[in-house]
């Protein structure tokens, strides 16, 4: 019988952050692509039912779900875990479930219990763009990798070599373990969806542009209108169409003021917001789009990017380093502070479809599996 690897997965699915929940998705399909004696067995480590069903979906064959949230038990579980947790300080139940595993991802106080710990961290953006935060949330933001700086046990995920310049810029000295492992998005079958109908419902007109991002302000979707208002004079035929959250905590205006923008400079015929939108529907859109437009100030590695590279489609992206890290392929690049730059690149997609460069996005999966098995189980 084979001994498996164990490994547990907290999960938290958020849609106001929802890259953070695919990030665990795609970590589990990833497995799913290894040979059946190399799979882990996982442990998913949630509170409630709220985005289980992207995990359902894979149909892992070494998977078990453990709810932590004892306002979820019997009463007199509940009870005896809270007596449990003053008088040993830690929660014994889940010490008891977890007994046998000692490598958890994103590991907190709650689990100190389990030996390798491991802690991702997507960007230090409170570092490079301090004024689109407080002092106290960029504290806040800075917190877990300063604490992790100082623990010799702990280890780190970087998603990229930019998030690794980064953390040896702003936390010289650590003792932290460093790993980078760059993620691959797993997509699911979307082509149940009926486009046409997707398409009146939300009135989108073709060919269109699919700029997909939470309606954070760092995400730069005031460029994108500004591109747009340049080319209005044209009257071109198309649209951009933005997808995702449309609000930002550190902002509450920000989506307001880009409704505002667009309304004000008579946009709405190439504009369309369509709200945060199932998963499935946002790839049947971002499939029939003419290019994909990513205009970041700052990432980690973009979802949106890894999710153009399965699709194959072409990407008018923000010219910063990790994007440069990230793609150099179906790709043109622009100064995410110029939107003539974009208008320019924009124009350009629309006149003359660009070639695409076609290739097969399941190997990238495949080296994420082998990398995962590397970070966790293996030296690196």
């Amino acid at each position: 019988m084979v001994r498996r690897n164990k490994l547990a997965l907290t999960y938290h699915y958020s849609e106001n952050w929802i890259a953070g929940s695919y990030y665990i998705v795609n970590i589990v399909k990833a497995f799913n692509t290894l040979p059946d004696e190399e799979k882990p067995e996982l442990f998913i480590l949630l509170k409630g039912q709220d985005g289980k069903q992207l995990l359902d979906q894979i149909r892992y064959p070494y998977i078990r779900f453990l709810n932590t949230n004892s306002g979820d038990d019997f009463f007199i579980n509940k009870f005896l875990r809270k007596v449990c947790s003053r008088i040993f300080k830690t929660d014994v139940f889940l010490k008891v479930k977890l007994s046998k595993i000692d490598h958890i991802f994103e590991g907190d106080s709650q689990y100190s219990f389990i030996k390798n710990q491991y802690y991702w961290v997507h960007d230090f953006q409170e570092c490079r763009l301090p004024a689109f935060f407080t002092a106290e949330e960029a504290t806040d933001r800075s917190a877990l990798p300063k604490r992790i700086s100082k623990i010799k046990e702990a280890t780190l995920i970087l998603s990229s070599y930019d998030a690794l310049n980064d953390f040896n810029t702003f936390f010289p000295g650590y003792v932290c373990k460093v790993k980078t492992l760059r993620f691959a998005s797993s997509l699911p079958d979307f082509t149940f969806v009926n486009f046409k109908a997707q398409t009146e419902k939300l009135d989108i007109k073709t060919p269109y542009f699919i700029c997909s991002n939470q309606f954070w302000q760092h995400k730069n979707h005031s460029l994108v209108l500004e591109a747009v208002k340049i080319l209005k004079q044209k009257n071109l035929e198309y649209q951009v169409i933005f997808t995702g959250k449309n609000y930002d905590h550190r902002n509450s205006e920000y989506f307001h003021n880009l409704e505002i923008f667009t309304k004000e400079n008579n946009l709405n015929q190439w504009v369309r917001f369509c709200g945060f939108l199932d998963r499935n529907v946002q790839l049947c859109l971002a499939e029939h789009s003419i290019s994909y437009i990513q205009p970041s100030l700052f990432e980690g590695w973009s979802t949106t990017v890894e999710d153009a590279k399965y699709l194959n489609k072409y990407v008018l992206l923000s010219d910063i380093p990790v994007h440069r890290e990230q793609l150099n392929y179906n790709v043109s690049f622009f100064d995410p502070n110029n939107a003539a730059d974009l208008a320019e690149k924009m124009e350009m997609v629309i006149i003359s479809s660009p070639l695409i460069e076609r290739r097969d996005y399941a190997e990238n999966i495949k080296i994420f599996g082998r990398d995962l098995l590397k970070a966790f189980f293996g030296s690196y």
